[in-house]
């Protein structure tokens, strides 16, 4: 028989909305990957529950009678309204434009996790874009970035490089001075008085 993995149980705590969609993502591979789908609903249903975990399974007793359908989507609806906070979007906007790179650390890959909650879907790659220039930490390439008029794809790229050089740069700089420590002691050992 084939094993597969079952999906970790819903997280009710930190960041809810996207512990939400990621349990849900698992448990669509999931049901796919064991023909859950395939399955009637309440199979469907019974195995949802018993993945879930015990405190979304106990919310969901307490919520069961409010759901009309009982499906998979039906209750994880329900299971987000319930259980997701309404986002204040003024906040998540003031995120989004607040937020600073920090040394060694994924930007881009924050900045896109912000925005989704901005409800800016027209402008979204345009502002990602402007974020980056304006929140980018290394000022020259900050310089380079105003002076082109790039998309987005190509700032990230253009980043992406800069931060890959400067990488390379410190590692031969790390490497140069450790073998001119190594020469400059093995010169000193030969040194005659």
């Amino acid at each position: 028989m084939v094993e597969f993995e079952k999906p970790a149980i819903l997280k009710l705590d930190g960041d809810v909305e996207a512990n939400f969609e990621l349990f849900q993502q698992e448990v669509e591979i999931f049901f796919t990957a064991t023909e859950t789908t395939k399955k009637s609903k309440e199979t469907q249903v019974a195995r949802l529950l018993n993945i879930m975990g015990a405190e979304a399974r106990k919310i969901y007793f307490q919520i069961k009678d409010d759901i009309p359908e009982k499906s998979v989507s039906a209750i994880l609806d329900a299971l987000k309204v319930r259980c997701i906070p309404k986002r204040n979007l003024v906040m998540s906007q003031f995120k989004f434009f607040q937020r600073k790179q920090n040394p060694s650390e994924q930007f881009y890959t924050d900045l896109k996790e912000l925005i989704k909650h901005c409800q800016l879907k027209d402008a979204e790659k345009q502002l990602l874009c402007t974020q980056i220039v304006l929140g980018i930490q290394n000022k020259e390439s900050q310089q380079k970035l105003l002076e082109k008029n790039m998309d987005l794809e190509q700032t990230v790229q253009f980043c992406q490089s800069v931060e890959l050089s400067e990488k390379s740069r410190q590692e031969i700089e790390s490497t140069s001075v450790a073998f001119f420590k190594t020469v400059n002691i093995t010169m000193e050992n030969y040194v005659t008085v």
